[in-house]
């Protein structure tokens, strides 16, 4: 799953209405662009932030991959484009309180990398740009504040914007956390497996229970293979301060042995800014 940024000024309500991203396979003068180019990397799934003269209008989660298309009718919003293009077609919500482009900028200038602002604070030139998980995810808190700390799909689902949006928030909330937290873990803790794409960012506080920040704070996670997040994320196994793993009395050790699992095993030490979390975790599965 990826992030995208499109501006839509003159062509929003026509596209997002219809549900669709279109754009031309080469300008007038029959040159390529990137944000042309992004149009064949973006896939079923992934989401779309759209522009409209520097509010942030409307969300929406893409259904089908790019194809050839001609150029829908428009009316008189894009004349000189190319009749020859791409088109995306995209499940757009429009947003109840559009979020300004010149606040986000504010926030993360320092870091330009995959955004769609030039280090003027300009929204460049282009139709379509990848953006980064980190500014995605600011994009989201800005949308469900104040409700950002209290998500629950069953209770909340319908007042901040649907459960499709919530789950678009958590994923994208879950793929920054999992890259912040290679900053300090880069292993499973118990099997030793280093391959990310065997590892789960488990948080230690739950999601549901942390704070914005907390959600994708490197310090409230581990990375574990599945089934050792099974066991942790149930509160079968914790970890003492000192790394020594924990078992509950509602789990049998024998079953523990038989998974490979070396109960008297020191899984090194933990940062002090993990240890806060690890005992949230302990008295939470009532281990202290």
């Amino acid at each position: 799953m990826n992030c995208w940024w499109v501006n839509q000024n003159k062509t929003f309500n026509i596209e997002v209405n219809r549900g669709f991203l279109w754009s031309p396979q080469k300008n007038n003068i029959g040159k390529s662009h990137i944000s042309y180019e992004n149009m064949k990397k973006v896939e079923v799934g992934d989401t779309i932030f759209s522009n409209q003269n520097s509010l942030i209008k409307a969300i929406g989660i893409v259904t089908n991959k790019a194809i050839d298309c001609e150029k829908p009718n428009y009316e008189k919003s894009s004349e000189n484009w190319k009749k020859k293009g791409w088109l995306i077609k995209v499940e757009f919500n429009k947003l109840d309180k559009f979020i300004e482009v010149k606040n986000l900028f504010a926030e993360i200038k320092s870091n330009l990398k995959n955004t769609p602002f030039t280090k003027n604070g300009l929204v460049k030139q282009g139709y379509l740009f990848e953006l980064d998980f980190d500014l995605a995810y600011k994009i989201l808190e800005k949308i469900y504040n104040p409700y950002v700390d209290q998500i629950n799909l069953e209770k909340n689902g319908n007042s901040i914007g649907g459960e499709k949006l919530i789950l678009t928030y958590q994923r994208i909330g879950q793929k920054l956390f999992k890259k912040n937290l290679q900053i300090h873990e880069k292993k499973c803790r118990i099997t030793g497996t280093t391959d990310i794409k065997h590892l789960i960012a488990s948080h230690i506080k739950p999601w549901r229970e942390s704070s914005s920040k907390e959600k994708i704070c490197e310090y409230n996670g581990l990375l574990l293979t599945p089934h050792i997040d099974h066991l942790f994320d149930k509160g079968y196994i914790s970890f003492s301060n000192d790394g020594n793993i924990l078992i509950s009395k509602n789990i049998d050790e024998l079953m523990l042995k038989s998974w490979g699992i070396d109960i008297n095993k020191n899984v090194g030490l933990f940062k002090q800014e993990q240890i806060k979390y690890l005992e949230y975790h302990r008295k939470k599965f009532n281990f202290d």
